[in-house]
Order: structure tokens, then C-alpha cells, then sequence
């Protein structure tokens, strides 16, 4: 009798070992669950914030670029007018 009371004091233990083991198990996997979807809501807000900021480098250097041309128009313009200035008042002294 004291035979069967021990194995059944040794398979209750087993018995609950593994649903102890178990129960941590899930916990486990719940907190790494909760541990991903925290890490997806962050990795699309980096996504989305990378996106705006390719958004706006792409305006600015468009814009930077459009400017430098419009620059060098001007630049050109005025250099042209001051040439024709210049033959301008050459002509005069030379009358």
C-alpha cells in the first residue's frame, strides 16, 4: 500500500511540475506576443516618419535645385545688362 502512495504522491508531483512548467510557458509567450505587437506599432511609426522625411528631403533638394538655376539665370541676366551698359556709355564717350 505504501508502494502505490508513492507513486501516486510521485505522479501528482510530475503532474504538477508540468502544469506549473506549462502555465510559465504561456506566460512566456503572452509577454513575447505583447513583446512583438509593441515592436510592429513601432516599427510602423518609424516607417511612417521615414516616409515623411523622404518626402520632404525630395522638396527641399527640388526646391534647391530650382533655385540654384534660378540663381544662375539671374546672375547671367545681370551680367548681360551690365555688358550692355557698358557699350552702352562706350558708345557716348566715344561721340
Amino acid at each position: 500500500m505504501g508502494a502505490i502512495v508513492a507513486v501516486f504522491l510521485a505522479l501528482t508531483g510530475w503532474q504538477w511540475r508540468l502544469a506549473s512548467r506549462l502555465s510559465n510557458a504561456e506566460t512566456s509567450a503572452e509577454q513575447g506576443a505583447r513583446l512583438a505587437a509593441e515592436a510592429d506599432a513601432r516599427a510602423d511609426i518609424l516607417e511612417r516618419r521615414l516616409n515623411e522625411h523622404q518626402v520632404y528631403s525630395a522638396r527641399e533638394y527640388a526646391n534647391r535645385e530650382n533655385l540654384a538655376a534660378l540663381e544662375n539665370k539671374l546672375i547671367e541676366a545681370i551680367n548681360r545688362l551690365g555688358d550692355r551698359l557698358d557699350n552702352a556709355f562706350m558708345h557716348r564717350e566715344v561721340r
